[in-house]
């Protein structure tokens, strides 16, 4: 299996942690934790990253942005995580009612909300859905501007990267292979994506 950007093979590498073999497959903790390595490896962080301020911000966001997505849809895609992010209301930037109501953020809440009317979620998801909403509704939507901006650029620094062509297709939507097609069936992965070629993208590789 050749992994380039000229072959047609995908890997969704948040899909694969969601749904992986193993006890700890899942969890959106791990997926936080791989998806803040990863980021780590591009050196995607910007100012007082060692700053447990900065640190627990950049966490919530994330681990509030990974759930309603995983709640609304049952899987994951960096595009969905990053729209989510992107439209979240903002106590500075004043937006219709309307065209909030037709962001991506709004529809997220609005599919689980509907799950947990229709009964098709556990208590438990009602209780989480809760605090996400509080999230991005109240805590993220007052954050200080500065506070904001650094918080999303330490995403989206990452994140535009892989969402745009040819990266997209290969790491953000299907996955036609896994790790386990060496282990299990004994094939052969090959990552084509020279550093020297790709730069970051190639460390994130």
């Amino acid at each position: 299996i050749v992994f380039s950007p000229f072959s047609d093979h995908q890997f969704n590498f948040l899909s694969y942690e969601l749904n992986r073999p193993g006890e700890g497959a899942g969890l959106v903790e791990n997926i936080v934790d791989i998806l803040k390595m990863v980021m780590n490896i591009g050196d995607a962080q910007s100012g007082n990253s060692d700053d447990p301020f900065w640190e627990g911000a950049r966490d919530l966001l994330l681990y509030n942005a990974l759930d309603i997505c995983l709640l609304a849809k049952g899987q994951l895609y960096l595009n969905d995580i990053a729209e989510v992010i992107k439209s979240a209301p903002h106590k500075d930037k004043d937006v219709p009612e309307e065209d909030f109501k037709r962001s991506a953020c709004f529809q997220m809440l609005k599919m689980v909300y509907t799950k947990i009317a229709k009964g098709e979620l556990s208590l438990d998801v009602s209780r989480d859905y809760r605090n996400i909403e509080q999230y991005f509704l109240n805590d993220f939507r007052n954050l200080a501007e500065k506070t904001r901006s650094i918080v999303e650029q330490y995403f989206f620094g990452f994140a535009n990267r892989l969402l745009r062509r040819p990266f997209n297709k290969m790491f953000c939507s299907g996955t036609t292979f896994t790790p386990e097609d060496a282990i299990e069936k004994g094939k052969i992965i090959i990552l084509d994506i020279p550093v020297k070629e790709y730069q970051k993208v190639g460390q994130i590789s």
